[in-house]
């Protein structure tokens, strides 16, 4: 007899399932991203523009397994930039599958995996993940509960990837890690919310003076600040 106290309690609370069977470090601003998933409304996009480490690849993966494994019938997609990243994305979602067996007692509930290919997770609770690549060709004409964009901004076919897919999905999540040297028409879409390196309480005067010259402040701002600098010295977020 399986013990549902504990496939509850997870279900219920991600940051408990993330931190106690994922391993998970979250920072506060992870805490905060992953609020804003939960809260997403049906028909809505959340444009999340993290600093370059922010870890936006696994706070994704850790969300999509959260909602697939303890959520019925639920169905994921999640977008790459290129085959290379698609193969990436799938190496983080089963490094995390394999934590959770690890830290997940036998005697308690919970749905196993149906199959896994490259591009395809799908789970007993009729639940799935897919992962498409590229100008989302792949996708068009599916239907998902979510989908979920990743460094949607470095994808060559951004514009037509997102405008030919966001109705793909009931919930749309864009993640990018920094800005581009040219602005996307995509930075401003949907109600975006910007996560600089300061974020991180981790990073110190000493870390970003050192990375200040090591890249110089233009690079510096778009990969760490998620902003860009004007000729009289101000600087707006995006």
């Amino acid at each position: 007899m399986h013990d549902i106290q504990e496939y509850i309690r997870c279900r219920d609370d991600i940051f408990y399932f993330a931190t106690e069977y994922l391993e998970a470090d979250l920072k506060g601003f992870h805490i905060d991203i992953l609020k804003k998933y939960i809260g997403l409304e049906t028909g809505k996009t959340a444009n999340i523009i993290g600093f370059r480490t922010s870890n936006l690849n696994t706070l994704n993966a850790t969300y999509a397994l959260w909602v697939t494994m303890f959520h019925d019938s639920t169905e994921i997609c999640i977008v790459t930039q290129s085959r290379t990243y698609q193969s990436s994305i799938l190496s983080i979602i089963e490094n995390l599958i394999n934590l959770f067996d690890k830290n997940w007692n036998s005697n308690q509930k919970k749905y196993e995996i149906d199959s896994i290919t490259p591009h395809f997770i799908s789970f007993e609770n009729k639940s799935s993940i897919t992962i498409a690549s590229g100008n989302g060709n792949s996708i068009r004409g599916k239907k998902f509960d979510i989908t979920i964009y990743e460094s949607l901004f470095r994808n060559e076919n951004a514009y037509e990837c997102f405008f030919n897919t966001a109705h793909c999905g009931k919930k749309n999540i864009i993640t990018n890690l920094g800005l581009l040297d040219e602005p996307s028409v995509i930075e401003t879409y949907g109600d975006v919310y910007v996560y600089p390196w300061y974020c991180d309480v981790n990073l110190t005067l000493e870390w970003y003076i050192k990375k200040l010259n090591i890249l110089g402040k233009t690079i510096f701002d778009l990969d760490y600040g998620c902003t860009r600098g004007f000729s009289n010295g101000e600087h707006r977020f995006r």
